[in-house]
């Protein structure tokens, strides 16, 4: 796994915060390295602010928001059907242009989309979210989903 460009500190042996939803995320991206990984993927999410990593969560949501819109777009337009080129070419051509971080979204898998979603949760704004997200998690994504049920049930 590549490594990941921004800095967020250690937090294996910690506690989750308590009442502090960007606390958790940050938590939660300081003991699981493939979430970290997957965070620096994405436009304008992870940064350095004053000397300190930092994360913008509802950009995160707000790109879920766009990805939710597109796919939901693109099953009603063509259900289980395959299109042709050319009707894709013009279901693109009428879609809204997603954003940066939504661009980058659309290409990840459906596991990595889930482990970020679970991250998304934590933003001011709300994340659509169902269980079947996660059912094909591996041993690391579910051992990120259980931090965040300690996290969320503690807090």
């Amino acid at each position: 796994m590549k490594k990941t460009i921004t800095n967020w500190p250690d937090t294996t042996g910690a506690l989750p915060p308590g009442d502090h939803p960007y606390g958790v995320a940050l938590w939660l991206l300081g003991r699981h390295p493939q979430l970290a990984h997957l965070v620096d993927r994405v436009p304008g999410i992870a940064g350095v602010e004053n000397g300190r990593a930092s994360l913008n969560l509802d950009l995160l949501a707000a790109a879920f928001a766009e990805v939710d819109a597109y796919k939901a777009a693109y099953k009603e337009a063509f259900g289980w059907n395959v299109p042709s080129d050319a009707e894709a070419d013009r279901f693109q051509a009428d879609q809204p242009n997603p954003g940066p971080a939504a661009d980058e979204l659309l290409v990840m898998s459906s596991t990595e989309l889930s482990r970020l979603r679970l991250l998304a949760t934590l933003s001011s704004e709300g994340v659509q979210f169902k269980v079947s997200h996660f059912r094909a998690f591996d041993d690391a994504g579910n051992r990120l989903l259980g931090d965040w049920l300690d996290a969320v049930r503690n807090g």
